[in-house]
This record gives C-alpha cells, structure tokens and sequence, in this order.
C-alpha cells in the first residue's frame, strides 16, 4: 500500500475517526499542515468496502411479520399445475399461451400476491405448530397459541387482516366445527385423532380473500393408511379440479382414491369411506362457505367451477358410517352472510350484535374470541341472535359409531392459465383412534351387516353363523317384501340383458350394495322394539286396568328397550288409548281414572324412533342414514262380537299397503282401502251396522322430526292425485267406524306438538319461554303430552302452555270423535318405499 495512503489511515485514526469534519479540516488548513490535508483529501475519495446486509431469517418460534421478511412484497407462489388436457387438449391448452389469459393474470397478479401472503403466513404457523404438538398439552393452550402466532405474523388489522374463523381441532369422532370454549380443561392425548383446521385472510377490499387449511394429527402410527387415504384423495380432487370441470366430477375422483383404501387398527381392517355429507367449498369475500360445494363422494351437483374462482378441496376420511349428525355444545357461531335488518328487544343482543359486526363481520368467531374482546354474560343475547336468525350456531359434526377420522384440506383458485395450490411438501398428516369398547360395537355392527348381505333379501342364504333370532328376524321381513318391478322394468331386462336387468335391476343393485346393509340395521331395530313391546301389552291387557298404568308401563318399555338418548331414540309420540267413539288423539292426563272395560274397543297406537339426524333422503349414488319414525297401531276389544270391525281396518290397511308403491297415486290408495273396509258388516247387540271409512281421518308421509309430513294419504276414493316417491315413508293407517264416518274435535286436550315451520315468535311471559325451553330441548318438534311434562318436573305450566298455543308455536290436538255410542277401531303400518321393493317396517307375528 503506498505511504500516502498508510499516512492517511493513520492520521484518521488519531482523529478519532473525524477527519471528515470541517472544522477538522479548518483547523489544518490554518496550521498550515498541507501534507496532513492532503492525505485527509485522499482518504475522503477512498471507497470503504461496505458490509452486507443479511436477508431477516424468521426466529423460533416465529415473532417476524412475514411482509418483513419479504421486503420486496413478493411472496412465494403456491405449487404450480396445469389443467387437465388429456381429452380437451384444444379447450386448455391455449390458456398458457393466449396473450389476454396472459394479459389477465398480470392484471389479478395484486389479488395472487395477497392471497399468497396469507397462505405464507398458515405455512409458517403450521410448520412451528408440527413442531410441538405433543401427548398432554391443553387443547385451549394449543388453540390461542397458534391464533396468537397468526394474528403476529399478519399484523392482525381488524377486518383488513387476521384470523378467518376459529381454529377447529376436533377429536376422535368429531369431524369438524369443534373448539375449546374458556376454560375447557380438554387434553390432547397419544391416542387421539385431531383435525387442525385454521384460516388466513388479509386485505379487505373487493379482492379479500380466505386462505383455507386442515391437517390430521395422530402420534400413533397405525393410522398411517387413513391420513394417507384423505391425503391422497385430496391430491386427486386438486388434480381433477379446473376451470368448466364438473363438481361431481371432482367428487367422484376424490371417492375412487379415498375408498380404495383399508386401515388395520387393532387387528381389525376397516374400509375408508368418504363422509359423504360433508364437502369442499367456494370461498368468496367476506364468507368461508360461499355458493358452490364440491361433494366428496360420486353423484353430486353438475355445475361446474369457473374461472377465477376460490375453492377449499376439503375431504374427510372415516372408518365408521361415513354420515355426520350435528351433537354436542356448540362454540362456533357465524352471522348469517344474506340476513336483513331484524329488530331486536334485548339491549344486551343489540350490544353484543355491534360487537360482532364491528369485529367479525360474516366471519366465524368462538366464544373464546368474545370473552378476549372483553365480552361478558352474553349467552342470552348470543342465543337470541341465534333464534332470530341473525346468527347461525355452526353444532358440531360427528361420526355416527366413533370411529376414526382424517381431514385434509387445500385451497386452489381457478386462474386463467393453471390452477395454484397453497401446499406444504414437508405435510405429514396424522389420525386417532378410539377405544376397545367402540371397537366391538363396531365388530357386532359390521358381524350384522355381514349376515344381512343376501340377494333380494331371502331367508335362506343368511349365513350358516346368523343366531336364531336374526333368521328369524329376516325371515319374518322377507314375507312382507312386496316386489315393486313392473312389467316395463321386465321389458327393460330382456332389452338390456342379464347385465343391467332393467330399471329396476338398476335400483337393486345401487340399494343392495350402498343402502340395505346399514339401513336394515335400523329398521331391524325399531321394529323388533315395537314387536316385543305390542306381543307385551297384548299379553297383559284385560278389564279393569287404569288407562294411566296402561300407557306408562307401555312407554317404559319402550325407554328400555330402546334405550332412550333424549332427541336420539325414544318415544315418537305419546301412546293413543282412544276408547270406543273416540277415534284418535286420546292419552290420560295424570290423575285420570278413567279404566279399560270389557266392552270397550281402544286403539292402542305408539311410536319409536331412533338416530337424531335429521337427514336429507338420497338414494341414487349414495344413501344418508335417516332418522325416523317407525308409527304402528292396533285395535283390542275383549268381546268376539266386534271382531268382524277390527278386521274391516285390519284387511283394509293391508289392501292400502298392497296398493302403495312409487309412483301410486295416493288417490289410488284410498279407493283400494275404501272398497275393502266398506265390503264389511259388523252386528253389535243385534243391529247391523255397515262399516265406513272414517273419510277425514288419513295415513300420511313420515319425515324426520315429523310424524305428519307433507302428505297425506287418504282412506276414500276421491283424494289427491300425488303420486309416492322412492324413499318416502308413509303410514298406511285405517279407521273403520259404525258411526258416521267422520270426526270431530272434542273432549279435554292432552296431546300438543311444536309446529314444525315455526319461526321466532317473540314471548312476553317467563313462564311461557321457559315452558319452551323444555319442549325444544325434550321434544323439538316431536309430539308429547301433560304426563311428559309432569314426567319431567314442570309444574302450574297449563297457563304458559295456553300462552305458547295462542301464539300459534305449540298446536293443540284434542280426540278426534265419532258420533257417541259408536265404535271406531283402527291399524296402522309403516311402509318404506325403496327402489327395488316396498317394505312393511311395521310388520309382526301379530298383525
């Protein structure tokens, strides 16, 4: 190095480093020390190398917004794939090289870049949450953890950025829509399965978005099989998706990868099926769940996904029934995305009302997120926003049977030229099991269902291991199997040979493989609980027995022997004991004395019912298992001399289910009931009386929740031209009267039911609101009866009652009468019309 510049080194070193300075520069051009500043002016032209400025590398566990770590304010893209152009080559193709789809994305490359953040920010807070997840942490801990991360790594902003809903992380059973409420002493443990399920969104203009993720924990390794199944399935929904592709079509892709998979927990192999009703879904501004669904299973919508949409590719696999039913406390809640302005009475529900638009908006929320707020003893107000319909209780999803569970999720929009998924390569997805005891009521189930898989539903080809009683069960259902093929379905057969068997064959074979083996379960059930509680009563009943004993020995057994679960199995309706001219509608009140006489006629008529989900009724590619009423009655008279009556209804309800089937005119079902009940006499103390139809009393469609569903069928010719429907449920019920032939409302009320279209209707009376708390929460809209509420501790409660029937939420519905002095006797069966075959669920040795 040359002298000069050595000189200048140390020259500013002696300096402390100031050489720089005028006044330094001053004070050696008066000293006259040229040769100093002459150096100084040499060392002020040398260009120091300057030190590099490390990229920001986010800390453990991560504290850095992610747009710091991304100075330029481009954020990485998601995993690339083109759309599917094996068979539209034409169609596809030139979207990677139009120049306007080119144009086109260069314009939503903001939109692109927004959205990649959010989805930058799940990438991190799930990578650190992998991380120290463990056996033994509280599920509230893990829960504000990973929420306090997110809301740290976006810059929480109130609606312009932060959380999107409620972190979920369901266990076991529970399929989606759980988190821990304030206070939830709930542990993760080794054997648990959770669905961690938690969302991103940012920027709240038109262009606001939701960034949509799930993942299965499990420590225990023998669930691999089933995370890899949702996994998998949830690749080959990504894969199938594009712009113009059909939404059952992605859902048939998602179900050939998911059911082609099996699972050995505990020496037991189970097949993985797909929940088939829970879905993907559009995401849009503002609402996680927008328009479209993307179903899971094959059969769904036809629509097709569009250009520039958002979807969440969302699967779920499951080792049980692969059906979910909303159960448990609810936590989650969400504003209805389209509701109008309702007017509400309770200041408390208007503050609390604020408090959610100005935070949430139509985003979901907790409860935990209104006690962070500072929100306190808000559960009235949030229950009456939820009554009103301004916010909607998102209940909880569970697996029917317990069983195990994976859920995987990914969000792919729709973008002119390729589809782009926020995806994790490191994704390593896990599952949970349950206990023993599940287990082998999982074995006995699917050791039924084995014995219950025979062609056309013979008794002979049960299984050489079925017990005694199962045969006997099947037998006895086989000889009330009507076949419902017509002559244009046998046609069809020799048309379309021994492969399709015609229309019909077509239906059998979709009902034999998706529907019988877990249906017939249930029907099994509700009807042998029917059958031994009728071959009881009738084993008892004699002259002399009080009405009230009578009917609640009756329900008792019923309670027992199907093990009564609130809303979920239990009594359908209370037990009708209508003596002689009262046709229908009559149970004893407490206290009544009234007794049964040797020369009275009663119809003894009593529901069961079992599985609280109420529902939707599928049969075409698969089948939902429906919740239901099984609804049977029958006539008991000690004197011969009215037994030509009872068997004018007996015969009559016969002919009416013979007559039923789909497609059958309900019209058509009265005239055959008509013109077999009316070919009767009945001679009671020497007069004859011709037996009639009571011809404004009528059977009726069953739904769930529902005993009198939308239709009704009559028992006289004349009525509706209707026709039956596959998969309805109908009560083919007769009254076969010596009287007129028609009813009226008379004598005191005893039985009510909650109108089942009800809306909120506001109550001024306490009395009245909590009255109704109980019939929801005990009845919903099932019917019950005086004694049901005595049964249940209400007391002085005739005034709310009035009260709830004036303001039309409750119906009354008194004995239906006759003429006084007549006899009215009655028979009822339940009947299902599946597609191949009708059956008598009702059916017994008795009648």
């Amino acid at each position: 190095m040359p002298k000069r510049v050595v000189f200048a080194f140390e020259l500013l070193e002696s300096w402390g480093k100031c050489a720089c300075s005028g006044l330094r520069m001053f004070d050696e051009r008066r000293t006259g020390n040229m040769r100093s500043y002459f150096h100084l002016e040499l060392l002020c032209n040398i260009e120091l190398p300057k030190k590099k400025k490390e990229p920001l590398q986010q800390t453990n566990p991560p504290s850095i917004p992610v747009d710091e770590l991304f100075p330029s304010g481009e954020f990485p893209e998601g995993e690339i794939q083109q759309y599917k152009d094996e068979e539209l080559l034409s169609s596809n193709l030139w979207r990677t090289t139009s120049e306007e789809k080119r144009e086109l994305e260069r314009l939503e490359k903001p939109m692109y870049n927004s959205v990649r953040r959010a989805a930058e920010v799940h990438r991190q807070v799930r990578k650190y949450m992998r991380s120290i997840l463990k056996p033994g942490m509280l599920m509230t801990d893990l829960c504000e953890t990973l929420e306090n991360m997110v809301r740290k790594l976006i810059k929480e902003d109130g609606l312009e950025a932060g959380i999107a809903f409620p972190t979920g992380c369901s266990l076991n059973w529970v399929a989606a829509h759980w988190t821990p409420n304030s206070g939830d002493k709930t542990v993760l443990q080794y054997d648990d399965v959770m669905k961690l399920d938690f969302g991103t969104h940012i920027d709240g203009d038109a262009s606001w978005r939701i960034v949509d993720c799930a993942f299965t924990v499990a420590f225990n390794p023998m669930f691999n099989p089933l995370l890899e199944a949702s996994r998998e399935a949830t690749n080959a929904g990504v894969k199938e998706a594009g712009i113009d592709v059909r939404l059952c079509d992605v859902g048939a892709a998602i179900q050939e990868v998911m059911e082609s998979y099996e699972v050995e927990i505990n020496g037991k192999v189970f097949q993985v099926k797909s929940v088939r009703n829970l879905n993907g879904h559009s995401i849009g501004p503002y609402q996680i769940h927008a328009s479209k669904s993307i179903p899971i299973v094959k059969g769904g919508e036809q629509t097709k996904m569009e250009e520039g949409e958002f979807f969440a590719i969302e699967t779920f696999g499951s080792t049980g029934k692969g059906y979910v039913r909303e159960d448990l406390e609810c936590s989650i809640y969400m504003k209805n995305f389209d509701v109008g302005h309702i007017p509400l009475r309770l200041p408390r529900a208007k503050q609390l009302l604020f408090t959610i638009n100005k935070n949430f908006s139509t985003l979901a929320f907790c409860r935990r997120y209104l006690d962070r707020l500072g929100e306190s003893k808000y559960l009235m107000a949030l229950k009456n926003l939820c009554d009103t319909g301004i916010v909607q209780n998102l209940l909880l999803w569970l697996i029917l049977f317990r069983h195990f569970l994976a859920l995987l999720i990914m969000i792919c929009p729709s973008q002119p030229s390729f589809n782009f998924i926020e995806f994790d390569n490191s994704r390593e997805v896990k599952e949970d099991k349950m206990g023993g005891n599940n287990n082998e009521v999982a074995k006995e189930a699917a050791d039924d269902m084995k014995k219950l898989d025979i062609t056309d539903y013979e008794a002979s080809q049960v299984n050489a291991t079925a017990e005694k009683n199962d045969a006997k069960l099947l037998d006895r259902n086989s000889k009330v199997i009507m076949s419902q093929t017509t002559e244009n379905d046998d046609e069809e057969a020799q048309a379309d040979g021994p492969a399709l068997n015609g229309s019909a064959g077509k239906r059998r074979n979709h009902f034999n493989k998706l529907i019988h083996l877990q249906f017939l379960l249930m029907n099994f059930s509700l009807q042998e609980n029917s059958l031994r509680v009728r071959k009881y009563m009738r084993s008892i009943l004699k002259p002399g027995m009080l009405m009230t004993d009578l009917c609640e020995t009756l329900e008792n057994m019923v309670r027992k022997l199907i093990k009564e679960d609130g809303l979920q199995a239990g009594i359908a309706f209370p037990t009708g004991c209508s003596l002689n001219w009262v046709a229908a509608h009559w149970t004893p009140n407490s206290g009544d004395k009234t007794v049964l006489q040797y020369d009275d006629v009663m119809k003894l008529d009593f529901g069961t019912h079992i599985d609280g989900d109420a529902s939707c009724f599928t049969f075409f590619f698969f089948f939902s298992l429906p919740w239901r009423i099984v609804d049977c009655a029958f006539t008991v008279a000690f004197n011969p001399m009215f037994n030509p009556l009872l068997e004018a209804s007996r015969e009559a309800t016969n002919a009416g289910v013979k007559e039923a089937g789909i497609d059958v005119r309900l019209c058509d079902v009265g005239a055959a009931i008509q013109e077999v009940m009316e070919s009767y006499e009945v001679e009671i103390n020497g007069k004859v009386f011709q037996v009639k139809s009571v011809r404004n009393l009528n059977g009726h469609s069953i739904g769930p929740y529902q005993i009198h569903a939308g239709k009704s069928v009559p028992i006289v010719k004349g009525g509706e031209q209707t026709k039956m429907e596959e998969g309805e449920f109908f009560a083919i019920e007769t009254f076969a009267s010596t009287g007129k032939g028609y009813v009226r409302e008379d004598l005191e009320c005893s039985h009510y039911m909650k109108n089942f279209d009800v809306g909120h209707i506001p109550l001024r009376l306490p009395r009245a609101k909590q009255l109704l708390v109980t019939i929801n929460k005990n009845f919903s809209t099932l019917a019950f009866c005086r004694r049901y509420l005595d049964r249940l501790g209400e007391t002085k409660y005739l005034m709310a009652l009035k009260n709830l029937c004036d303001t039309g939420i409750v119906q009354p519905y008194p004995p239906l009468c006759d003429v006084k002095g007549s006899y009215v006797s009655q028979f009822e069966h339940t009947i299902l019309l599946r597609p191949t075959c009708k059956e008598v669920i009702s059916r017994g040795d008795d009648y």
